[in-house]
């Protein structure tokens, strides 16, 4: 349901994620241009579309066709001072996801034992209630999370 957009009353799902990606333009805005077809990338291709898409509208060189049919949004503090944000929802999409910025913590080593520092973020889903409720926003967080926390990520980047 978060890969939705509402138009007109109506919530059309997609099959797609079509995944608008926020760029600040340097104090002069933000534009949202989307990646079609997001969820047939692997992760290092989604990262070159975005670094593309990034230098191209911070270039000003995003057509208004680069900026309409996302389904979903990232809006990432992950390389700031910010810890911590909601952004609204890009509509006529349903929801959108918050990356804070990456910091060190104090946290538990991974046998229980001990104290070693971890990197963490906080992650803020913004939904809009008309298509998704407390309960899936939550479920949804959580799957993200858990994915983020246990997928094979030197598989992926190798």
């Amino acid at each position: 349901m978060a890969n939705s957009v509402l138009t007109n009353g109506e919530i059309e799902v997609s099959e797609d994620v079509n995944l608008g990606i926020t760029v600040d333009l340097d104090r002069a805005g933000m534009v949202v241009p989307v990646i079609a077809r997001a969820s047939g990338m692997r992760v290092a291709q989604l990262a070159q579309a975005c670094s593309a898409l990034q230098r191209r509208a911070k270039q000003g060189a995003v057509s208004p066709s680069d900026l309409v049919g996302g389904t979903f949004t990232i809006t990432d503090y992950s390389d700031s001072a910010v810890r911590s944000s909601t952004a609204i929802v890009n509509q006529p999409e349903v929801a959108g996801l918050t990356i804070g910025g990456i910091h060190p913590e104090v946290g538990v080593g991974h046998d229980g034992l001990g104290l070693r520092v971890v990197h963490t973020a906080v992650l803020s889903l913004a939904f809009d209630h008309r298509a998704i409720d407390g309960s899936t926003g939550g479920s949804l967080l959580s799957e993200i999370k858990r994915y983020l926390e246990t997928w094979d990520w030197r598989q992926e980047l190798a």
